[in-house]
């Protein structure tokens, strides 16, 4: 199978889109469009014909990969069949390399006698290849490129999308789609919602009566290929509330099936929710983030059960401090694997401060609420 699987028809598409748009606007500027526009664009007189004999040179071996996807995406968009070879460019090939002088995701794409994309680390490498598809005109011996300088890196540290898998069913093809989506717009986030009322979607092996739509091999060769592509799949288990199927296989540890929330406070509870947010991590090994959802809970039904209403009258606290308590605790379980957890707003906390979560340099906006990171521009699409 190729790298690109033939370039999935969306992703294709798109970029021929794109490309359509941008030969549009060159009547009357020679500046592609671009998408995401870059920070800064320098633009030089004529442009670089790109021809079949050209190679795609990756400078190491790290890069190999990105630039055999890369030469699938060319030859989709152009018919051009470039080589893919490891070490420096000639006149007319195309480069990519890792510049020590740029940071993170900043990535910068020079056009010349050659084509020069240099990223501040893997994915901001990625990022730079899709600047150049973006910018590239004609089909055939035909293809071309302009002479530019492009500076660029992503504005908000959380660029993303989002996908919900547990309300319809979306094949691993489908979702390959969404994450060639996502490199052409140069977001590095694809948000999976893989649990709700519907269906829970992942595929447990302590708890197999959670019967998941998906095997566990084709979520790792999801992941894989998405990391290949520079995007990242963040995991949603949607907890409390939304959580039917959960409470439906586990009615012994998780209570009443009728209210789409599940009693979080019984024993048994907290350590099945453990297991099966240690399995995802596991699966999702390249997320630095882990989503519990933890919105639309059914607290008129949870403020009913007698180990509840015993809990909160020994502690005397409520409905919110348990909340906050699981959304804590789940949280530990997350640190432990490296991650920040993230969430949908939550239960209103007022002034209650249990639920903050400021790991490493990211912060989430915790007011009457609890957010996720402000930057996340993505919807259930």
């Amino acid at each position: 199978m190729s790298p690109m699987r033939t370039c999935a028809p969306l992703c294709c598409a798109i970029m021929i889109g794109l490309s359509m748009l941008a030969a549009a606007c060159n009547a009357q500027s020679n500046e592609p469009l671009f998408v995401p526009y870059p920070k800064t664009i320098t633009m030089d007189k004529g442009e670089l014909a790109l021809m079949g004999s050209a190679k795609i040179a990756a400078a190491d071996d790290k890069l190999m990969t990105l630039a055999n996807i890369f030469a699938g995406e060319i030859h989709a968009l152009t018919g051009l069949k470039l080589a893919v070879v490891k070490g420096a460019p000639g006149a007319g090939d195309i480069g990519i390399e890792i510049a020590p002088d740029l940071k993170d995701e900043a990535h910068k794409v020079v056009v010349s006698d050659r084509v020069l994309v240099q990223g501040g680390n893997y994915v901001g490498a990625c990022m730079g290849t899709t600047t150049v598809l973006q910018a590239l005109r004609g089909a055939g011996e035909k293809t071309a490129i302009p002479r530019m300088t492009v500076l660029d890196k992503p504005y908000p540290k959380y660029t993303g999308m989002m996908q919900d898998v547990a309300r319809q069913y979306n094949s691993i093809e489908d979702l390959k789609d969404c994450v060639q989506l996502a490199r052409v717009y140069k977001m590095k986030y694809f948000h999976l919602h893989l649990t709700d009322d519907q269906m829970f979607t992942f595929p447990s092996t302590k708890y197999p009566k959670l019967k998941g739509v998906y095997t566990l091999e084709q979520l790792r060769e999801l992941v894989k290929f998405a990391d290949d592509r520079g995007v990242t799949i963040v995991p949603e288990f949607e907890i409390p509330g939304h959580s039917s199927v959960l409470a439906g296989a586990y009615p012994d540890v998780f209570g009443d099936t009728q209210g789409c929330v599940i009693n979080f406070l019984t024993p048994g509870a907290l350590p099945v929710l453990t297991d099966l947010v240690n399995e995802m991590c596991d699966v999702f090994k390249s997320s630095p983030y882990f989503h519990m959802g933890s919105d639309e809970c059914n607290w008129a039904l949870f403020e009913t059960w007698p180990n509840v209403v015993a809990d909160r009258k020994a502690k005397n606290i409520g409905t919110a401090q348990q909340h906050g308590w699981l959304i804590n605790e789940i949280n530990k379980v997350v640190k432990k694997q490296g991650r920040q957890e993230t969430r949908q707003a939550a239960h209103r906390l007022g002034r209650l401060r249990v639920a903050r979560s400021r790991q490493g340099r990211h912060r989430l906006r915790v007011g009457r609420a609890v957010l996720q990171p402000q930057a996340h521009h993505g919807g259930r699409v």
